[in-house]
């Protein structure tokens, strides 16, 4: 993932890792576009999973007006 001060994320470096991160369905276009730059990058089948089944919550989450996508901190 990338870090937070990459301006070339506007939605994954935002994620807060200790607190909660909440993107709206109109977001999930530019998370979608985010997350195939970083898929890439995936070091081991446990990540590359992860991030498939990711890139599959925020498809769906694209498709459905007033859905959320959350993300809880430590």
């Amino acid at each position: 993932m990338p870090y937070y001060d990459d301006a070339t994320f506007s939605l994954l470096r935002k994620i807060d890792w200790y607190g909660d991160t909440e993107f709206r369905a109109p977001q999930m276009s530019v998370l979608l576009e985010e997350l195939d730059r970083v898929m890439p990058k995936a070091a081991d089948p446990d990540e590359v999973a992860f991030m498939q089944k990711l890139r599959q919550i925020a498809a769906r989450c694209a498709s459905m007006p007033g859905c959320t996508l959350k993300f809880f901190g430590d």
